[in-house]
C-alpha cells in the first residue's frame, strides 16, 4: 500500500500523537528532512488522537493521515489503545502506525507486532537519530 499522493501538489499528511514536547519537537525537526512534503498534525494524548481519526471533537479538523505516528506513554488513552482502537476500526484498519517509545523493551516490539503497529521505534533523542525515524516513516509511506 503506497500512500505517497499522487498529487503532487498534496503533502502526506502525518498525524503525531505525543504529549511531551521535546520528543514532539525532535520528530517534528527530522520529518523537516523527508524528500516528502509533510503537512504534520500534533495532539499532546490519545483521547485527541482517536477524536481526529473520527472527526470528532472542537479543534482544527485534519485532513485524514496518511500516517499516524503515536507514542506508546501517552496520557488518557495510552497509545496501545490507540492502536488497538485504530486496528479494530475497519474505516481506519489500513492507516499505518509508527509506534515510537523511549523502551528498548523486546516486549513491547513483540507487543507491537501482536497488535499489528506496522513498525516499532525507539524515539530519537537528539538529532543524530533523525536519519532512524526519517528511514523508518518514509519506508511506512512507500510500503
Amino acid at each position: 500500500m503506497q500512500v505517497i499522493p499522487q498529487n503532487q501538489n498534496r503533502s502526506v499528511v502525518i498525524l503525531l500523537a505525543e504529549d511531551n514536547l521535546t520528543d514532539a519537537f525532535l520528530i517534528q525537526e527530522a520529518l523537516k528532512h523527508s524528500k516528502y512534503p509533510i503537512h504534520l498534525g500534533v495532539v499532546h494524548n490519545g483521547e485527541e488522537a482517536l477524536q481526529v481519526l473520527h472527526h470528532e471533537g472542537r479543534g482544527r479538523p485534519l485532513e485524514d493521515p496518511d500516517l499516524l505516528v503515536v507514542d506508546l506513554n501517552l496520557s488518557k488513552i495510552n497509545g496501545w489503545k490507540v492502536l488497538e482502537a485504530v486496528k479494530q476500526d475497519p474505516s481506519l484498519s489500513r492507516l499505518p502506525v509508527l509506534l515510537v517509545s523511549s523502551s528498548w523493551k523486546k516486549e513491547d516490539e513483540e507487543r507491537a507486532r501482536e497488535l499489528k503497529a506496522d513498525c516499532y521505534l525507539v524515539k530519537p533523542l537528539d538529532t543524530a537519530h533523525f536519519p532512524m525515524l526519517l528511514q523508518a516513516v518514509e519506508r511506512l509511506l512507500v510500503a
